[in-house]
């Protein structure tokens, strides 16, 4: 998991450096204050920055999915007083996916 972490970050951190050190920046002055933006010269893929991230993401969603199912087809005494807490966990991390 911790390999998988850091390949992830890696791969976003290359992405967001690929695309930054190729870009250019404005200063647009506005009447009270100034705004910066940045306009990329030939690969506008910042975009790619995600895809690591929501992979990872995506594998720890799957994780927990596969717990909750295995815990749900157990049928064992820990099953029965553990339920409340296993649908907490696997309410929460679905609900954090998808938002």
């Amino acid at each position: 998991m911790i390999g998988m972490f850091t390949v992830c970050t890696a791969l976003s951190g290359w992405f967001m450096w690929r695309n930054i050190s190729q870009a250019t920046v404005m200063v647009i002055a506005l009447p009270r204050s100034t705004f910066c933006r940045i306009t990329p010269k030939d690969t506008p893929t910042l975009f790619a920055f995600w895809i690591p991230v929501i992979g990872f993401e995506s594998l720890l969603c799957l994780l927990a999915l596969l717990a909750g199912l295995h815990t749900f087809m157990k049928d064992d005494f820990y099953f029965r007083h553990s339920g409340k807490l296993i649908k907490i966990l696997l309410r929460d991390s679905i609900a954090y996916f998808i938002v």
